[in-house]
Protein backbone atom coordinates (compact mmCIF):
# COMPACT_ATOMS: atom_id res chain seq x y z
CA UNK A 1 0.00 0.00 0.00
CA UNK A 2 1.42 3.16 -1.02
CA UNK A 3 0.03 6.47 0.31
CA UNK A 4 -0.42 9.80 -2.28
CA UNK A 5 -1.48 12.94 -1.28
CA UNK A 6 -5.16 14.23 -1.20
CA UNK A 7 -4.55 17.61 -0.87
CA UNK A 8 -2.95 20.85 -2.22
CA UNK A 9 0.40 21.71 -0.33
CA UNK A 10 -0.96 23.91 2.38
CA UNK A 11 2.13 25.27 3.35
CA UNK A 12 5.59 25.02 1.54
CA UNK A 13 8.84 25.73 3.41
CA UNK A 14 12.71 25.47 2.61
CA UNK A 15 12.60 22.05 4.58
CA UNK A 16 9.17 20.67 3.61
CA UNK A 17 5.91 20.26 2.12
CA UNK A 18 2.79 20.45 4.43
CA UNK A 19 -0.70 19.11 3.48
CA UNK A 20 -4.12 18.31 4.67
CA UNK A 21 -4.86 14.86 3.50
CA UNK A 22 -3.47 11.74 2.10
CA UNK A 23 -4.67 8.86 0.65
CA UNK A 24 -3.79 4.72 0.74
CA UNK A 25 -5.92 2.05 0.43
CA UNK A 26 -8.90 4.19 -0.90
CA UNK A 27 -9.11 5.35 2.26
CA UNK A 28 -8.90 9.19 3.05
CA UNK A 29 -6.53 10.19 6.61
CA UNK A 30 -6.91 13.80 7.46
CA UNK A 31 -5.41 16.06 10.23
CA UNK A 32 -6.62 14.62 13.23
CA UNK A 33 -7.33 11.30 12.45
CA UNK A 34 -6.21 8.43 14.76
CA UNK A 35 -4.38 5.62 12.51
CA UNK A 36 -2.23 2.29 13.84
CA UNK A 37 0.99 2.60 13.40
CA UNK A 38 3.74 -0.72 12.57
CA UNK A 39 7.26 0.36 11.49
CA UNK A 40 10.40 -1.70 11.59
CA UNK A 41 13.68 -0.33 13.80
CA UNK A 42 16.74 -1.21 13.28
CA UNK A 43 17.45 -1.26 16.94
CA UNK A 44 14.28 -2.37 18.24
CA UNK A 45 12.71 -4.32 16.00
CA UNK A 46 8.97 -4.14 15.31
CA UNK A 47 7.59 -0.74 17.07
CA UNK A 48 3.34 -0.83 17.22
CA UNK A 49 1.37 2.03 18.39
CA UNK A 50 -1.18 4.34 17.54
CA UNK A 51 -1.22 8.23 17.22
CA UNK A 52 -3.22 10.90 16.63
CA UNK A 53 -2.44 12.69 13.06
CA UNK A 54 -1.06 16.79 13.51
CA UNK A 55 1.00 17.30 10.83
CA UNK A 56 1.79 15.84 7.49
CA UNK A 57 4.76 16.72 4.98
CA UNK A 58 7.28 15.71 2.88
CA UNK A 59 11.52 16.47 4.23
CA UNK A 60 13.24 17.74 1.89
CA UNK A 61 16.05 16.70 4.13
CA UNK A 62 15.43 13.36 3.94
CA UNK A 63 15.24 12.27 0.26
CA UNK A 64 11.69 13.84 -0.07
CA UNK A 65 10.25 10.82 2.17
CA UNK A 66 6.61 11.58 2.87
CA UNK A 67 5.45 11.42 6.70
CA UNK A 68 3.39 12.72 9.49
CA UNK A 69 3.81 13.86 12.79
CA UNK A 70 1.67 11.65 15.42
CA UNK A 71 0.76 12.71 19.03
CA UNK A 72 1.06 8.62 20.75
CA UNK A 73 -1.46 6.70 22.84
CA UNK A 74 -0.11 4.42 25.48
CA UNK A 75 -1.21 1.23 26.41
CA UNK A 76 -1.58 0.72 30.45
CA UNK A 77 1.27 -1.73 30.20
CA UNK A 78 3.78 0.73 28.57
CA UNK A 79 3.38 3.20 31.46
CA UNK A 80 5.90 3.37 34.51
CA UNK A 81 5.18 1.44 37.16
CA UNK A 82 4.31 4.26 39.60
CA UNK A 83 1.69 5.79 37.37
CA UNK A 84 -0.14 2.68 36.50
CA UNK A 85 -0.49 1.87 40.55
CA UNK A 86 -1.88 5.64 41.00
CA UNK A 87 -4.37 4.77 38.05
CA UNK A 88 -5.61 1.68 39.34
CA UNK A 89 -6.71 -1.00 36.65
CA UNK A 90 -7.67 0.02 32.80
CA UNK A 91 -10.73 -0.88 31.61
CA UNK A 92 -10.54 -3.23 28.41
CA UNK A 93 -8.94 -1.30 25.06
CA UNK A 94 -8.30 1.78 27.40
CA UNK A 95 -5.50 3.64 25.99
CA UNK A 96 -3.57 6.39 27.38
CA UNK A 97 -3.64 9.89 25.94
CA UNK A 98 0.22 11.66 25.96
CA UNK A 99 2.23 14.31 25.00
CA UNK A 100 4.90 12.25 22.99
CA UNK A 101 5.29 13.11 19.67
CA UNK A 102 7.26 11.91 16.37
CA UNK A 103 7.83 11.85 12.81
CA UNK A 104 6.75 8.77 11.33
CA UNK A 105 7.13 7.53 7.71
CA UNK A 106 3.68 7.54 5.78
CA UNK A 107 4.04 4.22 4.88
CA UNK A 108 3.47 2.85 8.56
CA UNK A 109 -0.03 3.39 8.56
CA UNK A 110 -1.90 -0.05 9.02
CA UNK A 111 -5.39 1.99 8.88
CA UNK A 112 -7.48 4.46 10.58
CA UNK A 113 -8.56 3.47 14.36
CA UNK A 114 -11.31 5.21 16.23
CA UNK A 115 -10.51 6.52 20.10
CA UNK A 116 -13.06 7.84 22.25
CA UNK A 117 -12.31 9.84 25.12
CA UNK A 118 -13.31 9.73 28.62
CA UNK A 119 -12.66 12.14 30.79
CA UNK A 120 -12.51 11.23 34.65
CA UNK A 121 -15.65 11.92 36.90
CA UNK A 122 -15.06 15.38 38.96
CA UNK A 123 -15.90 15.26 42.58
CA UNK A 124 -17.32 18.74 42.52
CA UNK A 125 -19.16 19.87 39.10
CA UNK A 126 -18.08 23.51 39.17
CA UNK A 127 -14.24 22.15 38.63
CA UNK A 128 -13.36 22.43 35.31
Amino acid sequence: HKPTWASEILLSTKTRDVYTAFEMDNRDYRLGDCVRVKQEEETSGVKEGVGRITSMFVARRDDNKRYFRCVWFYEFSSLPTALRLQAGPPASNELIATKHEDDVWLDSVEGKVQIVCKMPASPDPDTY
